[in-house]
């Protein structure tokens, strides 16, 4: 998760605007937390604050119309500082939202007995049962 957060704000921080972002990661994204049962809306909110934290860069579209209207309007600022505050805000509002849907549980230690239990399935106890399957048509397709 934090892989997509990461990438969805170097792509928006080198000047991709955030809704073409948003579409060349979320497929992808999407498709991984299919794949390894990963809680999509947490998969979104995550692609959705790296696009928002990468933003404000000095590249981006928003970044530039933020710095022009505060060199505009004669206030001091800082087009580094004003990204920092940016990562660092959306990077808090994105780990809630990885503790709230979960995201801890990809830190918990495999025991053996879970182990054993999760590969119980992929076992097969006789290989004529494998054979079976595969002539009545029994595997689903991806």
């Amino acid at each position: 998760m934090a892989h997509m957060f990461l990438l969805s704000a170097v792509l928006a921080g080198v000047g991709t605007y955030g809704i073409a972002v948003v579409t060349l990661v979320a497929p992808i994204a999407l498709k991984i937390a299919y794949k390894h049962k990963i809680n999509p809306l947490m998969m979104s909110i995550m692609i959705i604050m790296g696009m928002q934290a990468g933003s404000f860069s000095p590249l981006n579209v928003f970044g530039v119309i933020v710095n022009g209207g505060m060199q505009s309007r004669d206030i001091s600022f800082s087009p580094a500082l004003l990204l920092v505050n940016c990562f660092i805000y959306f990077g808090l509002v994105a780990l809630i939202a990885f503790i709230m849907f979960g995201g801890l549980r990809f830190f918990k230690k495999l025991t053996a007995i879970d182990y054993i239990a999760a590969t119980a399935e992929i076992i097969q106890p006789d290989g004529n049962e494998l054979a079976e399957k595969r002539e009545s048509g029994g595997f689903d397709s991806p």
